[in-house]
């Protein structure tokens, strides 16, 4: 899974007990398998399983939020809840990461500095989910659409401002920036 969507977990379904069967699961997550200081997840949306199970095992999967970044292990437990009441709560998991993520797309530049020969233009990062921005990717253009753009070079490191030079007087420009992590750049 991932910090954005979320991560899928799965589970054996539990052999019935009392009356019925599950009408809900609650998960719980953490970061120790303790599970102290745990996130609980109450009525979890979940469904059969898509995967392949050893014969007999039927499994349920659900995909789970709130999870914490990349290289950050997680534990989860779950219970089962019937007419009969609530189960215990399952052992807890391995440990667990999210996968890394390029950057989402960050806002346009939100201010500019008029100098003699130059515009600084400063913007700010999008969220990274958890793998750190290591450079930003900047452009212009003289049209909305960034048709014939010029890209800004010099940009390094996680500097969120630079001064453009090439600009004409009296023309009306358009800014984009991107994040650029370890995974990729941003839309």
């Amino acid at each position: 899974g991932n910090v954005r969507d979320g991560m899928t977990i799965f589970w054996q379904v539990p052999d019935t007990y009392g009356e019925g069967d599950v009408t809900r699961y609650d998960v719980r997550l953490s970061q120790h398998a303790m599970m102290k200081e745990h996130r609980m997840v109450e009525s979890v949306k979940s469904k059969k399983a898509e995967v392949l199970a050893m014969a007999g095992e039927d499994l349920v999967q659900a995909t789970i939020a709130g999870c914490w970044g990349p290289t950050i292990d997680q534990f989860f437990q779950v219970r089962a809840y019937s007419k009969a009441g609530m189960g215990p709560w399952s052992v807890s998991s391995d440990a667990m990461q999210v996968d890394p993520e390029r950057p989402s797309k960050p806002e346009a530049p939100d201010r500019f500095d008029l100098l003699p020969r130059a515009v600084v233009v400063h913007w700010k990062p999008s969220d990274s989910f958890g793998c750190e921005i290591q450079a930003f990717a900047l452009r212009y253009a003289e049209s909305r659409d960034m048709s014939r753009c010029c890209e800004v070079s010099g940009i390094k490191g996680k500097k969120t401002n630079v001064a453009v030079t090439s600009l004409q007087p009296a023309r009306r420009y358009f800014f984009q920036v991107r994040c650029i992590n370890a995974m990729g750049a941003s839309d």
